[in-house]
């Protein structure tokens, strides 16, 4: 055997364990990807039933925001009234008061 063939055996050794190990990473790799996959589909499917819930938290806050408002207006309403007759009443009793 000339030293060629030697070079050549190793070098066809070399490149079928090269190959072998490609094979067996790229396996490993596909194997990740695929738990990387199952991950994914596993956190969507959890996260559909809270965004949902979500969403009717956001709509019953949206609901109080809104009635809260609207009784707002109706106390400020009120206190805006109570104010003017009160004020009807005080420039009465003054009047009263001067007029004595």
């Amino acid at each position: 055997m000339t030293l060629v063939n030697i070079f050549l055996i190793f070098l066809i050794l070399s490149a079928s364990a090269l190959c072998i190990f490609v094979i067996i990473y790229l396996k490993r790799i596909s194997e990740q990807v695929e738990a990387v996959r199952r991950d994914i589909h596993q956190l969507v499917e959890n996260t559909i039933p809270i965004l949902s819930n979500l969403e009717k938290v956001t709509q019953r806050a949206s609901r109080i925001v809104t009635e809260a408002e609207g009784y707002w207006e109706k106390i400020d309403h009120s206190i805006r009234n109570l104010l003017g007759k009160i004020s009807i009443f005080s420039s009465w009793k003054i009047f009263r008061y001067l007029r004595s």
